[in-house]
């Protein structure tokens, strides 16, 4: 489909435009691919282990049957079932190390790169396709995401693939080829839940080409009905429990995603939507670290990236762009979806087009130095300050995170037989580790030596005064188990847990006489000594 914008690129050169901004716009492409691969890999190859998400993820995949990873998952955990499917595979051929768990979500962020670059030649020609590839590659989110176990960066290139798919179509909509895209978004949606925003899209850009002709447009109901039936069936069985609002865990997700829903009064959207372009814009192509005016430069990026496409009759090539956003935002107003940057990287290149669209236009490029050194002055600058933004955020990532070693040592000192308490947080790191990447000389504890604290995330919704209440009387609780093993001596495992957590558990302590000699912490996790006064002491 989007046959005009096809056949007005089959006579630009496949890589570059001519003359110095095709030079110019070649060697951004090419440091763009190489930072962001060497980025890629750094993150991936470091020794860092799984964080709590991931390592909830993992117990999952690795514990159950592929027929299993069909149903709601452990751990308020929801992911697409052929993405767990394909990491368990992987974990049973390869073993399941952190690099094998996380080498779906790596290869995928590596073939962004070439995906947006070939979908954006074909919609607005090969200047824009350059800058909008050079975006993608040099994204800190993307880098971060293509390293983790989390079905972020296959989102992002299943929605890449579709929109491949669209922009190579021919003209027409026979009844075998109606079969082949049926079961092509069918397992697209298997891959990705968000996809049905990017099939929606397609379907309306079918729509919009065959308004005129009545079977064509049957066909196109039929097969937007049929995606809309297949995402609501596999959304019932696999995602179920963690959607639904009347499930403990589907409240406590709600209030979770609350600040990336656009459910809010009418007078507070501007400010809603404004906090969520931030994240979705500014924070995708300079993580945490944009500079002043992102916001509002990268905004008229896009407004001049639309008008761009409206001007040359585009009008195709900006639904199918435009319309999975818009379907996110509609699922983000009824509570549906947040529009959280991870959760909303599916629609990276789209963005990445628009803005690339917005520098340099669709129409042929003008003879004129000045704008020609305007365009790739700008361009220059964004990759630049993207680069920096990169650069710092791979310093700054931990290479290690104390869980693992903190769990190891758990397991690894045999004179040290006292209990072990381990905080809701760091539940599913102690499973994983503790059963799954065991070191070969580790004894783990008995049952009985292990003490699994209660969950606290009903508390999240509570005014503070009840809050704060709760949470004592869960650290008294707590702390009373601890006491009843008889033992003089506790060790606390807290990791991935609220300051209200930690603290409720040390005051526990303190109000139950005991006191607290050692504690460790490195990286956000923290292993307590805890020790009480026997019953003649008091």
């Amino acid at each position: 489909m989007i046959r005009s914008s096809v056949a007005r690129q089959r006579t630009t050169p496949f890589l570059t435009g001519e003359g110095v901004e095709g030079r110019a716009l070649v060697a951004l492409l090419a440091w763009a691919a190489i930072a962001g691969l060497v980025a890629r890999a750094t993150h991936f190859f470091r020794d860092r282990p799984l964080w709590y998400d991931e390592a909830a993820l993992a117990i999952n995949i690795v514990e159950r049957s592929y027929i299993e990873l069909l149903e709601p998952l452990r751990w308020a955990q929801s992911a697409p079932p052929l993405f767990l499917i394909l990491a368990k595979l992987l974990a049973e051929l390869f073993g399941p190390g952190e690099q094998t768990l996380r080498a779906i979500s790596f290869l995928c962020g590596i073939a962004l790169m070439p995906v947006t670059y070939v979908v954006a030649r074909r919609i607005a020609g090969s200047q824009v396709a350059a800058v909008a590839a050079a975006l993608v590659a040099l994204s800190p989110v993307v880098v971060s995401y293509s390293a983790e176990l989390k079905p972020y960066t296959s989102d992002a290139l299943v929605s890449g693939v579709l929109l491949l798919a669209t922009t190579g179509a021919q003209p027409g909509l026979s009844l075998p080829r109606l079969l082949t895209l049926g079961a092509g978004g069918f397992l697209a949606i298997l891959m990705s839940t968000p996809a049905i925003c990017t099939l929606g899209g397609i379907a309306a850009v079918w729509a919009w080409e065959s308004r005129r002709q009545v079977r064509t447009l049957g066909r196109v109901a039929v097969l937007a009905g049929f995606w809309c039936v297949s995402f609501l069936i596999v959304a019932f069985l696999v995602h179920g429990s963690v959607a639904s609002p009347s499930a403990d865990i589907g409240r406590f997700m709600q209030a979770y995603w609350d600040p990336f829903f656009l459910d809010v009064p009418v007078r507070e959207l501007p400010a809603r939507a404004a906090q969520i372009f931030y994240g979705l814009v500014p924070q995708m192509l300079f993580g945490d670290l944009a500079p002043n005016g992102a916001m509002m430069t990268t905004g008229l990026l896009i407004v001049a990236g639309t008008a761009a496409l409206i001007v040359q009759r585009r009008r195709s090539s900006l639904l199918l762009l435009s319309a999975p956003i818009a379907l996110l935002a509609i699922a983000a107003r009824l509570s549906l979806y947040p529009m959280a940057p991870r959760l909303s990287l599916f629609t990276v290149i789209p963005i990445a087009i628009l803005l690339a669209t917005g520098i340099w236009g669709t129409t042929p490029r003008s003879s004129r130095a000045g704008l020609v050194a305007l365009r790739l002055g700008v361009t220059t600058l964004v990759i630049v300050l993207m680069t920096r933004s990169l650069i710092i955020d791979v310093r700054l990532a931990p290479r290690t995170e104390a869980s693992r070693d903190f769990i190891a040592s758990l397991m690894t000192d045999a004179s040290d037989a006292t209990p072990v308490w381990i905080s809701f947080g760091a539940g599913p790191a102690w499973e994983f580790y503790s059963r799954v990447m065991r070191p070969l000389d580790a004894r783990p504890p008995s049952a009985a030596e292990v003490l699994r604290a209660v969950g606290t995330e009903g508390f999240r919704s509570l005014p503070p005064p009840d809050q704060q209440r709760r949470f004592r009387e869960w650290g008294d609780i707590e702390v009373a188990r601890l006491q009843a093993t008889g033992a003089s001596c506790a060790r606390l495992l807290l990791w991935h847990t609220t300051p209200e957590e930690y603290d409720g558990i040390r005051s526990a302590v303190e109000r139950a006489g005991g006191s607290t000699p050692s504690t460790q912490e490195s990286r956000g996790a923290y292993l307590i000594r805890a020790c009480f006064p026997r019953a003649g002491e008091r």
